[in-house]
């Protein structure tokens, strides 16, 4: 919640006044003020560019996996369950693995994909 303050000698001001003493609101006194508190960059924020690596040296459980999503292209996990016969559990803890490697993402629709 945000408040504007008003003069402190006006009666129809002591709602925000007390609003903002209280911190029940924040003073406001700018626009610039609330694009602060909600953290609102109006600047273009540029992703820094990861450089994909060419040659990926994964151990073997997850080398068959990122290979088999270079064969099936956004591939859903029940597939991918079912094509490399692995558990549920053991086949979402090595996508994890290459999600945080940088190597794969995952897409709406427990979809799977090569970055």
């Amino acid at each position: 919640m945000f408040a504007v303050p008003g003069r402190l000698s006006d009666e129809r001001s002591e709602g925000c006044n007390f609003l903002i003493k209280t911190n029940k609101a924040a003073l406001i006194e700018s626009a610039q003020d609330i694009r602060y508190l909600l953290n609102w960059d109006l600047e273009q924020v540029t992703k820094k560019a990861i450089q994909k690596k060419l040659f990926i040296e994964l151990p073997d459980d997850q080398r068959v996996v990122f290979e088999a999503l270079q064969n099936h292209p956004e591939a859903i996990v029940d597939e991918l369950c079912e094509l490399l016969k692995l558990p549920l559990s053991k086949l979402s803890a090595i996508l994890l693995q290459l999600e945080i490697a940088g190597i794969v993402e995952v897409l709406p629709g427990k979809r799977w994909r090569i970055l």
